[in-house]
């Protein structure tokens, strides 16, 4: 119990360091504006990425990678999801949240961010997996003690 706490404790950190360097250190002040509203999902948006990193150790670099790209883009799409559901709800704008979702999946890969945040993800995956240690944590756990 104790161990799947910490995978979980980790994988939010994590979720939140990536909402934070992406708020403040890529986006520009007007995009901030719009799109900062995901850091409040980040931890959250981090779980669910964290459950990416169990295939990482029983894969190789090249599926690896791949599973790295594709939790990218996912989480990706969850962060602009987020940020346009909350600013829908701000502003009443039924569409925001699909439009947010798209123009940061736009973004990362037009943009070139993709280049060097692929990278980073499969890193930060093989990090995550090293906590896991010999067994998979499970998604959903009851004590009933």
């Amino acid at each position: 119990m104790q161990h799947v706490n910490k995978f979980n404790v980790v994988c939010a950190l994590s979720g939140l360091a990536w909402g934070l360097v992406v708020t403040f250190d890529v986006m520009e002040p007007l995009q901030r504006e719009y799109f900062g509203w995901g850091c409040l999902f980040a931890p959250a948006i981090g779980l669910v990425a964290g459950r990416f990193s169990s295939s990482f150790r029983r894969s190789g670099p090249v599926l690896g990678a791949f599973v790295a790209l594709a939790s990218l883009y996912a989480t990706a799409a969850l962060f602009g999801f987020a940020s346009g559901l909350v600013n829908a709800v701000i502003t009443q704008k039924a569409a925001a949240p699909l439009e947010a979702a798209f123009s940061v999946l736009w973004g990362l890969t037009f943009l070139g961010y993709v280049t060097w945040m692929w990278p980073l993800a499969y890193v930060n995956h093989r990090l995550v997996a090293r906590l896991l240690g010999p067994e998979e944590p499970p998604l959903v756990h009851f004590d009933l003690r």
